[in-house]
C-alpha cells in the first residue's frame, strides 16, 4: 500500500490495533470503528481498481498492492476473519458498523476470492488455524514423567 515501507508498517500497526479490539467496537467506540471500516473499505476498493494498473516488464501489476496481499495467508485476511467473526457473534451491534463490516467483507470476497465462511464445532465444522496461532502439542519424555511421579 503506497510507496513507503515505513508508512505501510504504520498503517499495518494501526489496522492490527483496531481490528484487534474486542469490546470497544460494540460498547464505547462504535462510531470510531464504523469510520475506520469505511476508510479501510475505500482504501482497498481504490487499490483494487483494475484501471489502476501499469505494465512493468510486460506484466500487469497493481500499483498499490504487493502480490502477498492476495494470499489467504496475509495478515489482513486473518485480522478481518477474526473481526468479522467477532461482529457476527456479538449480541448487540451498531447498524452502521454492521453494514460497513458486511460491505468490507463482500469487497474482500469478491476482489480477492477470500472465504470468510465461519465454521464452528457446533455446526460440525473445523477451525482453520494459522500456523502462528495453532495449538502446540508437546510430547513429554517418559523418563521425565517417571521422575515426576517418583517425587
Amino acid at each position: 500500500m503506497g510507496q513507503s515501507l515505513e508508512a505501510f508498517l504504520q498503517w499495518k500497526s494501526l489496522v492490527s490495533l483496531l481490528f484487534g479490539c474486542t469490546e470497544a467496537p460494540f460498547h464505547t467506540r462504535s462510531l470510531l470503528f464504523t469510520k475506520f471500516i469505511k476508510v479501510i473499505y475505500y482504501q482497498l476498493k481504490y487499490g483494487f481498481q483494475k484501471e489502476r494498473t501499469q505494465s512493468i516488464g510486460g506484466r500487469e501489476s497493481a500499483l498499490l498492492f504487493d502480490d502477498s496481499w492476495f494470499s489467504d495467508d496475509s495478515f489482513l485476511h486473518y485480522l478481518c476473519k477474526d473481526f468479522f467473526s467477532l461482529v457476527n457473534e456479538a449480541s448487540v451491534v451498531d447498524g452502521d458498523l454492521l453494514t460497513w463490516t458486511r460491505k468490507l467483507r463482500e469487497l474482500l470476497e469478491n476482489s480477492l476470492g477470500w472465504n470468510f465462511q465461519l465454521s464452528s464445532a457446533v455446526d460440525g465444522g473445523h477451525h482453520e488455524w494459522d500456523d502462528e496461532f495453532a495449538p502446540v502439542v508437546e510430547m513429554v519424555d517418559e523418563a521425565y514423567s517417571d521422575q515426576a511421579s517418583a517425587s
